[in-house]
């Protein structure tokens, strides 16, 4: 990203201009903007929560359709972990 940190004039004009959230993400992530550069923005931009940035990030890049979709495909890797860690432990 050329701006200097959290300059986001050119991603205020977009929102100004009628894109939506996961529009200038999508801009700012195509410019070059990293992970945590994107949530500062969107926050700062839209005045989002982290929850709700880190949701338009996930549906905007296509990985699920709702953050709540993204985290439950980590949920029976998880309780399988924990599950062999008990058994492990029992041993």
């Amino acid at each position: 990203m050329s701006e200097t940190k959290d300059d986001f004039a050119k991603y205020e004009e977009m929102r100004a201009a009628g894109a939506n959230a996961g529009q200038v993400y999508l801009a700012a992530e195509k410019s070059g903007a990293d992970f945590p550069c994107c949530l500062r923005l969107l926050r700062k931009v839209f005045g989002l929560s982290l929850v709700e940035a880190k949701e338009v990030i996930i549906v905007a890049s296509g990985q699920a359709t709702s953050l709540s979709e993204y985290q439950e495909r980590f949920l029976e890797p998880l309780k399988e972990f924990f599950a062999q860690i008990e058994r492990a432990e029992e041993k």
